[in-house]
């Protein structure tokens, strides 16, 4: 059996339709054919048709219930399904749109007719699910690009950061140099406190360098270092 051809359900509970509409059907599609609604529920668990011919008058489920259960179902909501009826009135149709059918076609049909209308619809839907794939495509590709810039930014400010951190914040520094130049010894101790302690210092070797030059009294080295530092720093 070709397996490129659309599979079609007949849903109706005259035996003489059902083999009409296979005989008419089978030569284009994948036809087949269940007596009641309640065997197509059953048959749609294991295999989802492309297109349901539905009759309207049926014993226990009649084809309007049937397409509300059809449409309330995730799985099912999206099969076209085309209206089989021996009816001609306008309220009919509008009830049977206003539940979700694409098409009614009235019976008796031909075969010509029917495969024109079945094609039809098929062909509408393949589009439809073409639209819905190139837009899901658009999307997934936008979302990823968008994640892209966002990584990309993030890394470039975290490494801003670290490049605007890299050494202790120029008022801490300030407030040392001052305290060596005053030779004040307590004011001295506060502020190297304070220095060590800086939350986003990276520089570790530079506070350690701090650290031993005033250990060793060597006020001057730290003066000047601090002095040329201050100088010459950035403001961002």
């Amino acid at each position: 059996m070709d397996q490129t051809r659309a599979k079609v359900v007949l849903v109706d509970d005259n035996i003489a339709t059902l083999n009409q509409g296979k005989n008419l059907l089978k030569a284009f599609y994948k036809i087949y054919t269940v007596q009641s609604a309640i065997t197509l529920f059953e048959n749609l668990e294991n295999d989802i048709p492309d297109l349901i011919l539905l009759d309207i008058e049926m014993p226990d489920m009649n084809g309007f219930e049937t397409i509300k259960r059809l449409k309330a179902d995730v799985r099912y909501k999206d099969i076209p399904v085309i209206f089989l009826t021996s009816r001609s009135d306008d309220e009919s149709e509008r009830k049977g749109f206003y539940l979700g059918a694409v098409d009614f076609i009235t019976k008796p049909f031909t075969g010509p007719l029917l495969h024109k209308r079945i094609s039809n619809q098929l062909l509408y839907a393949r589009v439809q699910t073409a639209m819905k794939d190139y837009a899901n495509k658009r999307f997934l590709d936008a979302a990823t690009h968008l994640a892209t810039d966002i990584e990309e930014a993030l890394v470039k400010f975290g490494e801003a950061k670290k490049t605007i951190r890299d050494k202790p914040d120029e008022a801490l520094l300030t407030k040392l140099l001052n305290a060596c130049e005053s030779y004040d010894i307590d004011e001295i101790d506060t502020a190297m406190a304070e220095i060590e302690s800086y939350e986003y210092t990276s520089d570790e070797g530079f506070v350690a360098w701090l650290r031993e030059n005033l250990d060793q009294g060597k006020s001057k080295n730290i003066k000047e270092r601090l002095s040329s530092f201050l100088g010459s720093v950035d403001r961002i």
